[in-house]
C-alpha cells in the first residue's frame, strides 16, 4: 500500500510540475508574444498571396474570380481602417483604386469618408491627378464626396469613444471642413437627387446631434457655474470674517503680521476672483448661439478655460482653508498637520472626475491634427509607370463612366 501511494504521489507531483512548466510562458507573457508573432506572420503571408493575385488581375470588372479574393477584403480593409493592407494591395494593382461598392456606387475613398477612417482618407493626398477624379466621383444618388461626409455615419462606433455630444459634433464638423477644403466650389454648391447641397444635408442630418451638444454644454456650464458662484459667495464673506478677529480699537486684524494670515488673504482673494471669472465664462456658454461652427473652437475653448479656472478656484479655496486653520490653531500644530493631506482630497477627486474630459477637449481643440496632408507618393512600386492611364479605369462600369462624363460636361 505504501509503495502504491508513493507511486500515485510521484505521478501527481510530476503532472503538477509539467503543468507549472507549461504555464510559465503564459505567466511571463511569452505565449501571448508568440501568438501575436504567429498571427502577424500568417497575416503577412496571406497579404503577399493576395498581392500576387491582385497583380494578375487585368480587368477588375469582367474578371469575376477576383471578387472572392480581393474585393471583399479590400472593402473590409477600408471599413476597418487597415491602412497597411490597403496600401500593399493597391500598390500591386492600382486599377483597384477605381472599384466601387455595388449597392451605393461609392469608391474606396468615399467609403473611407462614410466610415470616418481618416488613415485611409489621408492617403488621397499621396495620389497624383487621380485624386481629382476620385474626389469628383458621384454615387448612385448623385452625392459627391462632400454630400457623403455631410451624412451621419451608419456606424456610430467612431463617436462612441468621444466624451460628450459637443466633442462629437466638433469631430463631425472637422470631417466636413477637411473634405470641403479638397473639393472645388462646384462641389460645394452641387445638389444631389434630393435637390440638397452638402451644407443643407449636413445641417439636416446633424441637427439632433447639435441639439444634444447644446444640452450637454448648457448642463455642464450650469452645474459648474453653480459651484463657482458658491465659492465666490463663501470667499467674499470670509474676507470680512478673518481668522483671529479684529482689534476693536484700531480695527486691524489681530493676526495681520502672521505669515499664515497673509497666505490666507492671498489664497482667498485668488479663489474669489477666479470663481467670478469662471462664472462669467460659463454664462457666456449659456448665452451662446450654438450654431454648427461654434462647436469647432468657440464653445470648447470657453469650456476649457472655464473648467481650468474653476479648478484653480477650488484649489485656492482649500489652500485658504488650511492657512486660516493654521493661523487660528498655531498653538496646537498637531491638530492642523493631519488636516493638510485631507485638503488635497477634493482636488484629487476633481482631477479624477474632470481631468479626462478636460484633457480630451484640449487634445481635440488644440492637439494633434486628425488629418495629415502628406503629399508623398505611396502608390507606385519601384520600376512601375508613374503616369497611369487614368481614363481606362472608368470603362469597367456604366455607373462610373456616367459619373465621370457628368463631371466633364459640367
Amino acid at each position: 500500500m505504501a509503495l502504491k501511494d508513493g507511486g500515485k504521489n510521484f505521478l501527481i507531483k510530476r503532472r503538477l510540475f509539467w503543468m507549472s512548466v507549461k504555464a510559465l510562458p503564459k505567466w511571463f507573457g511569452f505565449k501571448q508574444i508568440y501568438e501575436l508573432k504567429d498571427k502577424h506572420l500568417k497575416a503577412d503571408t496571406l497579404l503577399r498571396l493576395m498581392c500576387k493575385s491582385a497583380k494578375e488581375i487585368r480587368d477588375p470588372v469582367n474578371d469575376k474570380s477576383w471578387r472572392d479574393m480581393i474585393y471583399e477584403a479590400l472593402l473590409e480593409a477600408v471599413e476597418n481602417g487597415n491602412k497597411e493592407f490597403f496600401i500593399e494591395i493597391i500598390k500591386y494593382n492600382p486599377q483597384l483604386l477605381w472599384i466601387f461598392e455595388a449597392v451605393s456606387g461609392r469608391n474606396l475613398f468615399q467609403l473611407a469618408v462614410v466610415f470616418r477612417k481618416e488613415k485611409i482618407f489621408n492617403l488621397i493626398h499621396g495620389l497624383d491627378n487621380r485624386k481629382v477624379a476620385l474626389l469628383r466621383s458621384l454615387d448612385k444618388d448623385n452625392n459627391n464626396i462632400l454630400h457623403i461626409v455631410a451624412y451621419l455615419s451608419p456606424r456610430p462606433d467612431h463617436l462612441s469613444k468621444i466624451s460628450g455630444s459637443a466633442l462629437k459634433m466638433q469631430r463631425e464638423i472637422r470631417w466636413y471642413m477637411e473634405v470641403k477644403s479638397l473639393v472645388s466650389e462646384r462641389e460645394v454648391v452641387q445638389k444631389n437627387n434630393e435637390k440638397m447641397t452638402p451644407r443643407q444635408v449636413f445641417e439636416v442630418s446633424h441637427e439632433p446631434l447639435r441639439k444634444e451638444g447644446e444640452e450637454w454644454m448648457k448642463y455642464t456650464a450650469t452645474a459648474c457655474s453653480f459651484v463657482a458662484a458658491l465659492i465666490a459667495t463663501v470667499t467674499f464673506q470670509a474676507i470680512f470674517t478673518v481668522p483671529g478677529g479684529y482689534d476693536e480699537t484700531l480695527g486691524k486684524p489681530l493676526l495681520l503680521r502672521d505669515l499664515h494670515f497673509t497666505a490666507f488673504i492671498i489664497s482667498d482673494s485668488l479663489a474669489f476672483f477666479t470663481s467670478c471669472t469662471s462664472v462669467l465664462i460659463f454664462l457666456s456658454i449659456l448665452t451662446a448661439r450654438y450654431s454648427f461652427d461654434d462647436f469647432i473652437v468657440s464653445l470648447p475653448r470657453k469650456m476649457i478655460f472655464g473648467l481650468a479656472i474653476l479648478f484653480f478656484s477650488i484649489a485656492s479655496l482649500l489652500v485658504g482653508f488650511i492657512t486660516a486653520l493654521s493661523s487660528t490653531m498655531r498653538q496646537k500644530p498637531t491638530l492642523v498637520v493631519p488636516m493638510k493631506p485631507l485638503a488635497a482630497l477634493p482636488v484629487l477627486l476633481f482631477l479624477m472626475l474632470q481631468y479626462p474630459l478636460l484633457k480630451e477637449m484640449i487634445s481635440s481643440t488644440y492637439g494633434k491634427r486628425l488629418f495629415h496632408r502628406d503629399t508623398k507618393s505611396w502608390l507606385e512600386l519601384p520600376g512601375q509607370d508613374q503616369h497611369a492611364n487614368v481614363t481606362s479605369v472608368y470603362v469597367g462600369s456604366s455607373h462610373s463612366q456616367h459619373s465621370v462624363n457628368s463631371h466633364r460636361s459640367q
